[in-house]
């Protein structure tokens, strides 16, 4: 069996382990049996169980981090253009959520009562991503489509809904489907608001 296959394999079988047992719990034991495979094949792979959480936790992070990446200025010629590439960027986080809710449920609500390198991750990728909302909304402003806004506290404020949703509607509810709705509609209040007009507020 190809090298690469059995590490996924396992670390696959690892993330149902801990997800089900949680991390403390869970046994080497178990993930093998989980895996279908000799409990002496994972110590081929990771010298822990440790190790093995560190490597889901690690991997979720990269995976979401450049997903959130992939808005591209040059290609964007009118809001419409904007809004689209939010949406494809919102709806492709969602779904890698969706694909892998145990980890996304380790990864979340886990990993900072865990293990001290799985929580370092977790602050890491929190910072990353408002860090790369925040420059969004900055170079947004410069090209004219966003309002001039203290782009920290506004960074933190849609990661914040953003992993609400993550965590309520994906992880808690279950909600695999129509990811690309829900990628809208976050969108749009983001963009659009709550008032209907920008003398709504006024009166």
């Amino acid at each position: 069996m190809p090298a690469k296959t059995s590490a996924d394999q396992l670390l696959k079988a690892a993330a149902k382990v801990y997800h089900q047992r949680g991390y403390h719990a869970a046994k080497v034991s178990e993930i093998t049996r989980e895996a279908g495979v000799a409990q002496g094949t994972f110590y081929l792979y990771f010298p822990s169980k440790r190790q093995a959480f560190v490597e889901l936790m690690e991997g979720f992070a990269r995976n979401i981090s450049s997903a959130a990446l992939e808005l591209d200025w040059e290609r964007i010629r009118n809001g419409e253009d904007l809004r689209q590439q939010l949406v494809d960027l919102y709806t492709s986080i969602f779904q890698i959520c969706a694909d892998n809710r145990d980890v996304a449920d380790l990864f979340f609500n886990a990993a900072p009562s865990a293990d001290e390198r799985a929580a370092a991750i977790r602050e890491e990728f929190m910072r990353g991503v408002e860090g790369i909302s925040a420059q969004s909304l900055v170079d947004g402003a410069e090209r004219g489509y966003f309002r001039a806004l203290k782009a920290e506290t506004i960074s933190r404020a849609i990661v914040g809904m953003f992993l609400n949703i993550v965590l309520r509607t994906i992880i808690a509810e279950g909600r695999t489907f129509r990811l690309r709705e829900l990628a809208e509609d976050l969108v749009d209040f983001e963009v659009r608001g709550l008032f209907v007009s920008e003398g709504a507020a006024t009166k």
